[in-house]
């Protein structure tokens, strides 16, 4: 924790890093009020989002994007001050947090199934319908696995941030 919590006020000493980290926030705050209802609205995704909204979601929303607005501003810095992020946890946090959401009630699970299935015939055509409700009955599951990818991430990157070449504690 004190890792973080050094990182954290070494990056955030710049007005830019504030700026960036709350812009962060805000965009992936907003874009998972909408997008996480999506379960309840057939993957509509719009105003109609936030009449379904729970405070489940609001929570999810809220640490997902709050860690998105502190772990981008620590790759910049890394990679500005000549260190390399972490790309195995840094990709994997990103990735799990942006791509979730989109699985449960989108037509991402169906479009995959359907490219397999058109390179294997032997894929039945409705193994998507079976994915799809696995990710929607663990979906907090699934949530909860993404913001811990995520807090990984940054504290791997707060690491890389405090043993960066250019950087002078």
């Amino acid at each position: 924790m004190k890792t973080l919590y050094t990182a954290s006020s070494f990056v955030f000493d710049n007005q830019f890093y504030r700026v960036l980290g709350s812009t962060s926030f805000i965009v992936f705050f907003t874009a998972y009020l909408f997008i996480l209802p999506a379960t309840y609205t057939s993957g509509h995704i719009g105003l109609i989002s936030l009449h379904y909204l729970t405070w489940q979601d609001g929570i999810i929303a809220f640490v997902i994007s709050l860690l998105m607005g502190m772990l981008l501003p620590f790759i910049i810095f890394s990679y500005r001050m000549g260190g390399s992020a972490h790309n195995a946890s840094t990709a994997g946090g990103l990735f799990a947090s942006i791509i979730t959401p989109f699985l449960c009630c989108t037509p991402v699970i169906p479009t995959i199934i359907a490219v397999i299935g058109g390179i294997l015939p032997v894929i039945p055509g409705t193994t998507g319908i079976y994915v799809q409700a696995f990710i929607a009955m663990h979906e907090l599951e699934i949530y909860i696995g993404a913001a811990l990818l995520l807090l990984f991430a940054l504290y791997r990157n707060a690491k890389q941030v405090l043993s960066c070449p250019g950087c002078e504690i």
